[in-house]
């Protein structure tokens, strides 16, 4: 397909951005499934949970706009997911595993955040100020969760260390 006017554009990354936040449910689904731990599992549900209600903003976006979601092609997440799961067989330690969850959603979290503030842009460069509200609140949303497991991650990894010193 081409793309002739930045409306057309901004239809196919939306209608990508759906496609990428109802695969993440699916994505975070697989991985719930392998985690081992309570603070895991609560923090893949409550991105499924933001996911979830992400996915209804860009509906809401799609009204707004009087479009429907174009086709998208989803390859990346069974390849992502295939790589999650030859990675995750090769992890012993519940620190590495916990360490490789988080790098997991981080990367694909940092992913969208390049996408939405895409979308942000281009909803405000076209006049769509409602749309771009709704818009960059889900991608405040994402960046404060990086923030939020970056410190999360440094938590984790300072309470390992100081664990091991004190022996």
């Amino acid at each position: 397909m081409t793309y002739k006017e930045p409306k057309d554009f901004f239809l196919k990354l939306l209608s990508n951005v759906h496609k990428n936040e109802e695969n993440l449910g699916d994505i975070l689904k697989t991985l719930r499934e392998k985690a081992e731990d309570k603070d895991t599992k609560e923090y893949l549900d409550s991105l499924s949970f933001l996911s979830k209600k992400n996915q209804e903003v860009i509906e809401k976006c799609f009204n707004l706009i009087g479009e429907q979601p174009l086709p998208v092609d989803d390859k990346l997440k069974e390849m992502f997911l295939e790589d999650f799961r030859r990675e995750f067989n090769a992890l012993e330690t519940p620190l590495v595993k916990f360490l490789y969850f988080k790098s997991a959603v981080n990367y694909l979290i940092n992913v969208r955040i390049g996408e939405w503030t895409t979308l942000v842009a281009m909803a405000d460069i076209s006049g769509n100020r409602g749309v771009g509200v709704l818009l960059e609140s889900c991608l405040a949303e994402k960046m404060a969760f990086v923030e939020r497991s970056r410190r999360h991650i440094r938590q984790v990894i300072y309470e390992n260390l100081k664990e091991k010193t004190n022996k």
